[in-house]
């Protein structure tokens, strides 16, 4: 069942499609307009948090672009060309499994009309019914961009973070 955004996420992308509206600079945008785009890109981080939280892989993917342009790279290697592929990826973990995601220390970016940049910290965990998991964290950012049906994840970036090695003994 595909994601249906809330009445917020709902106003703040008609007040980010009116801003885009209004007469700027070429590659410049008012205080107003951006002050929209980071409002209505941290209310699609919302309503993506929701879904994901559900394990709703079908809404999951809807957020992703579907763009030849789409990119996910993870710790420096290209993961997914298609948001067709982060479905496969998502439904491979079977129906068992519990996938927990928080976000801290968020910063949205608008860089110019229609097109914002995300980048956060991240916890996630991993678990099923039997109790095995993991869990890790690192940075994830994201380039979106504005399209008929709210903004989308073009391009993302994760970084995981590793505990700091210890010096070898000499």
């Amino acid at each position: 069942m595909p994601h249906v955004p809330t009445p917020k996420s709902r106003a703040l992308l008609l007040a980010t499609l009116v801003a885009t509206a209004v007469a700027c600079a070429p590659g410049r945008l008012s205080d107003g307009h951006a002050a929209a785009i980071q409002d209505s890109v941290r209310a699609m981080l919302e309503d993506f948090m929701e879904v994901a939280q559900a394990n709703d892989w079908d809404s999951v993917v809807t957020f992703y672009a579907d763009d030849p342009r789409f990119r996910i790279i993870e710790d420096g290697v290209v993961r997914y060309r298609s948001r067709d592929e982060v479905l496969s990826s998502l439904a491979s973990m079977g129906s068992g499994m519990t996938v927990s995601t928080n976000y801290d220390e968020t910063s949205v970016e608008a860089l110019a009309p229609g097109t914002a940049s995300l980048t956060t910290r991240f916890e996630t965990s991993i678990s099923d019914t039997s109790g095995w998991g993991f869990a890790y964290g690192g940075i994830v950012t994201w380039t979106l961009v504005n399209t008929e049906s709210g903004w989308k994840i073009l391009q993302g970036h994760t970084s995981t973070a590793r505990p700091p090695e210890r010096p070898s003994a000499r």
